[in-house]
C-alpha cells in the first residue's frame, strides 16, 4: 500500500489490483474492468485465499460504496466473512451453497438486463460512458466473487438447476462487461466440466497458483507449469494475449486486513 504504484493505480485504473511482484521486483497491476472477468485456481496452501483477499481489499480501498458493489459466494464463508459487513457488500448476504449461488447468478443476470435497458435509452455503449454522461445517476460497478465455483457447480442435486446455473454464469461471462458487472471465478482444482463453452471462452485472464498435476495446469492455463509452483503465493498469470507472468502474491495478514477495512469504513462514513 505504501508503494508508489498503489496511488497511481487508484487514479488510472477503474478496478485495479496488484496481481503480484514479478522477478525484477516490479508491481504488476491489472484492471478487472477491462479483463472483464478472471479465473483463479489453487490448491490448499497455494495462497489462493490470500490472493483473493488482497484483490477484494484493494478494490474496497480504491472504490467507495456508491461506485462499487461486492457480491460474494463461497461454500467456505469463513474465508470471506470479514468482507460481508463492509458498506460495499452489506446490502446482500453471502451465498453459501449451490442454490444460493444460483439465486445470486440469476439476480446478476436480471441486473445486467436492467442496465442494458438504461444504456440503450441513453444511447451509451457501456457503463463507463453512461456514468460519465450522467454523474447524478451513475450506477456502481459490481464485482461478483464465486469461490469454490467448481464445487458449487457439481453439488446441484437436480440437473436442470445445474444447467440453469451454468447458463446464468455463461450469459454473464458473455454480456456483463458493458453493464459493469465483473466475475471472479475461483476453484481449488480446475474442473473441465465446470469451465465449458462460453465460460472458458470469455474468461481469458487466468491466475494459477500451485496445482496438484500437469492436467490441472492445462485446464486453467492451456499449458503445463502450475504444478511446479512453490506454493504460498507463487503464481502464474496468463493474460488475454496469452502472455505468461511469474508473480509473487503480496502477503496479507489477517490483522492488516482488519485494520485496512476499519480505515476504509471510516473513510466511507466521512
Amino acid at each position: 500500500m505504501q508503494h508508489p504504484s498503489f496511488s497511481a493505480a487508484r487514479e488510472e485504473l477503474i478496478l485495479g489490483f496488484c496481481a503480484g511482484i514479478d522477478v525484477t521486483g516490479r508491481a504488476v497491476w491489472v484492471d478487472l474492468a477491462t479483463m472483464p472477468h478472471m479465473l483463479v485456481a489453487g490448491t490448499t496452501g497455494s495462497g489462493k485465499t490470500v490472493f483473493l483477499r488482497s484483490l477484494i481489499l484493494t478494490l474496497l480501498l480504491n472504490r467507495s460504496p456508491s461506485s462499487l458493489k461486492l457480491r460474494l459466494s463461497s461454500s467456505k464463508p469463513m474465508d470471506f466473512r470479514v468482507f460481508a459487513q463492509t458498506p460495499q457488500a452489506a446490502d446482500r448476504s453471502m451465498a453459501k451453497d449451490a442454490q444460493e449461488a444460483k439465486l445470486l447468478a440469476d439476480e446478476l443476470v436480471k441486473e445486467m438486463e436492467r442496465r442494458y435497458g438504461i444504456l440503450e435509452d441513453a444511447l451509451c455503449d457501456n457503463l463507463a460512458e453512461y456514468n460519465k454522461e450522467n454523474p447524478s445517476r451513475a450506477e456502481p460497478y459490481i464485482v461478483a466473487v464465486f469461490d469454490e465455483y467448481a464445487e458449487m457447480a457439481s453439488s446441484f442435486t437436480e440437473k436442470h438447476d445445474r444447467d440453469a446455473f451454468d447458463s446464468a454464469i455463461s450469459r454473464l461471462a458473455q454480456k456483463a462487461r458493458a453493464a459493469g458487472i465483473h466475475l471472479v471465478l475461483c476453484m481449488q482444482r480446475p474442473d473441465a466440466n465446470a469451465l465449458k463453452g462460453a465460460i472458458k471462452a470469455n474468461v481469458l485472464h487466468r491466475f494459477a497458483l500451485k496445482l496438484p498435476q500437469n492436467h490441472d495446469s492445462r485446464i486453467i492455463l492451456d499449458e503445463a507449469g502450475a504444478e511446479t509452483l512453490l506454493g504460498q503465493g507463487d503464481l502464474l498469470y496468463k493474460d488475454a494475449n496469452s502472455r505468461l507472468y511469474r508473480l509473487q502474491v503480496p502477503l496479507l495478514e489477517n490483522s492488516t486486513l482488519k485494520n485496512c477495512l476499519q480505515q476504509a469504513s471510516r473513510q466511507s462514513e466521512n
